[in-house]
């Protein structure tokens, strides 16, 4: 499944942050394109990128768990909240 962030301003980079909660439905296989810098801190975990102007990230994920999800993530501090529905 793939998570794609479509940021349409930046200057000088992007950090998209995703708390515990989300992590519990979902595992990050990968990114494109590579983040520059990834951390752990106060139960989330944070993705810094390189860019400029418009900027798509894309986060290939793998569903954890069947049913209803409802997380958050955020992308240059600003909240998300994501509701979702998971089914095989």
């Amino acid at each position: 499944m793939t998570l794609t962030i479509d940021i349409a301003q930046t200057t000088g980079g992007s950090t998209i942050s995703f708390p515990n909660a989300y992590l519990k439905f979902f595992k990050i296989e990968s990114t494109n394109p590579t983040p520059i810098t990834s951390s752990f801190s106060n139960g989330s975990v944070a993705f810094q990128f390189n860019g400029k102007g418009p900027v798509t990230i894309q986060f290939y994920v793998i569903p954890l768990e069947i049913g209803r999800t409802e997380s958050e993530i955020y992308v240059n501090n600003d909240r998300f909240i994501l509701k979702q529905f998971i089914f095989l």
